[in-house]
């Protein structure tokens, strides 16, 4: 009689220490998830912890794929002996369709499931991989991932050792993977934010008709260089070119026939422009605009001369255009190193004048300024 009380005390005291265990296993994974942005990171850790504590030997994830006809094996897993290591490698490459081996039914019911005896199943049902028998994996559960009623993940459980359904550890497990689907959900929540913030950015300093940069991100672009390039002492170039008789271009071939023109001799600059330092920005109406960071004048030149002759090459009738038959650009360079005594307008204002003189002169063609008017000095 005795024997059997402090049998049973003994038993008492293991089932509490195992809850008190979980519970602080499950405080544990609760603030680390709540700390993390990664749900594949908060995936492993969950994994781990869990077959840690509960003493069991492999643990992996199922993700729904972006178009839910499969389940696609996460990056977050869990093993205790290497030997486990090929056994992933194949459970890698490894899907699930709907009520497919455990992970598949478990998609389907959106309830747990044990498998006491995975022997008893065929291996395609429960493993399906090879080499998964031979592991002598016995016991298997799948736990989904819920979040309102769908599905985002299912976890799943091995064990070598049999053992029978523990209601108490499903549902353990069920309150971590509660824990899972606020994270998944937050993550996405916080991923789509993030996406259409940035295309927000990317929309306003986008022009709509080009699709080069707008004159607004061309004032963040050039005051940003300017700054950078006044601390290291570096030239800054920059380019103005305007399309030759664009008015008559449009009075010619509509509007519609300018935008396709507007169009066509931005990509041609964007393609000839080539460093990702470099900045292509549509200026005003038919004018654009080259920044040519830690360039001299004489690269900048090299620069418009390329880009004139490129549009030049599109060979882009002009009926109406009195130098030539097909469309082309006159050019303003003006380049300078940042320095106290001058501020950012003299840079705009030399390629300004000199675009003019490029005009002036007889067009397609490009000119460089140098001189710098006495209003543009800043006063030290």
């Amino acid at each position: 009689m005795l024997a059997h009380q402090r049998q049973e005390l003994l038993t008492q005291k293991k089932l509490l220490q195992d809850q008190n265990a979980q519970l602080q296993l499950l405080l544990t994974l609760t603030h680390r998830i709540s700390q993390t942005d990664d749900f594949q990171s908060a995936l492993t850790i969950t994994l781990t912890k869990i077959c840690q504590t509960i003493d069991w030997d492999f643990a992996e994830a199922w993700i729904p794929n972006p178009k839910e006809t499969l389940l696609d094996c996460s990056r977050g897993w869990y093993s205790r002996d290497p030997t486990f290591d090929l056994f992933r490698y194949h459970r890698k490459t490894t899907t699930f369709a709907p009520n497919i081996g455990l992970p598949g039914r478990v998609w389907v019911s959106k309830k747990p499931e044990w498998i006491t005896e995975i022997s008893a199943e065929s291996a395609c049902c429960c493993l399906c991989a090879e080499g998964g028998l031979n592991l002598d994996l016995n016991t298997g559960v799948g736990v989904p991932i819920l979040f309102r009623d769908r599905v985002l993940a299912i976890l799943v459980f091995f064990k070598q050792a049999r053992s029978e359904p523990e209601p108490r550890l499903i549902d353990f497990i069920q309150l971590i993977a509660a824990q899972l689907g606020t994270l998944i959900q937050r993550i996405k929540v916080e991923t789509a934010l993030f996406e259409a913030n940035q295309k927000l950015k990317y929309l306003v300093t986008i022009d709509g008709l080009t699709g080069i940069a707008n004159r607004r991100k061309f004032d963040q672009y050039i005051h940003r260089e300017w700054q950078r390039l006044f601390r290291e002492q570096l030239p800054l170039s920059l380019i103005l070119g305007d399309i030759d008789f664009f008015k008559r271009y449009n009075d010619t071939y509509g509007h519609q026939a300018g935008d396709d023109c507007l169009r066509n001799v931005a990509t041609k600059i964007r393609l000839l422009v080539k460093r990702p330092a470099d900045l292509v920005a549509r200026y005003g109406g038919e004018e654009f605009a080259v920044i040519l960071p830690n360039t001299d004048a004489k690269g900048a030149i090299h620069v418009a001369e390329t880009i004139r002759q490129g549009v030049e090459n599109l060979k882009i009738p002009h009926g109406g255009s009195e130098i030539s038959k097909y469309v082309t650009l006159s050019l303003g360079v003006s380049s300078l190193i940042p320095n106290p005594l001058v501020n950012i307008e003299a840079l705009i204002n030399q390629a300004d004048q000199a675009l003019y003189r490029a005009k002036a002169g007889g067009r397609n063609q490009t000119v460089a300024e140098y001189s710098i008017p006495a209003n543009l000095y800043c006063t030290i």
